[in-house]
């Protein structure tokens, strides 16, 4: 006795056909990163030979065939999202945010042997809030900044001859605005 299927003009192969494309469609939409080195740079802005338009998507550029110089993200031609710089070693250099070319987010940034530089945070591209700075894996200063300018008490230690440190300076600035966060 033969089987009656309800009649369909969709077949198998086009419906696997079609998952298969509807499942792809997440890595259709994720773009390969670019080669930041082969992007022109003019006036502050990242541009795409030959046409001359501002770049959008993930860039990377290279050391050698191997290492990372630099990652990062960029929205019409300007940095947006987390930039990496790297040592050429592949150590990281510099992690710091951007919002639409301009630095906002924390920020830090190392040595190379892999001790932290220096850390703190950007607002509209301006320093804004607590800050540290290290030498020689020791903490060298300690302030606040407020809007690009320092505010509050600064701490800039020395190393001790004995192990520690001493303070070397304190500095007053006028008051850091209190913060609704």
């Amino acid at each position: 006795m033969a089987m009656l299927l309800p009649q369909n003009k969709m077949t198998r192969p086009t419906l696997l056909l079609m998952g298969f494309l509807l499942s792809g469609q997440a890595s259709l939409d994720a773009q390969a990163p670019a080669n930041l080195d082969l992007l022109e740079w003019r006036r502050g802005v990242f541009l795409e030979r030959p046409s001359f338009e501002p770049y959008s998507g993930p860039v990377v550029s290279m050391w050698d065939g191997e290492n990372i110089r630099e990652r990062g993200t960029l929205v019409q031609g300007r940095w947006d999202g987390v930039r990496e710089i790297f040592y050429s070693d592949g150590q990281l250099a510099v992690m710091e945010e951007y919002d639409r070319g301009e630095l906002h987010g924390p920020f830090e940034s190392y040595f190379r042997q892999g001790s932290p530089s220096d850390r703190g945070t950007y607002v509209n591209g301006k320093l804004d809030g607590p800050y540290e700075s290290y030498w020689i894996r020791q903490l060298a200063e300690r302030g606040s900044w407020s809007e690009g300018s320092e505010c509050g008490e600064w701490v800039r230690y020395f190393p001790s001859s004995s192990y520690g440190l001493r303070v070397e300076s304190t500095l007053t600035y006028p008051a850091c605005p209190l913060r609704d966060d």
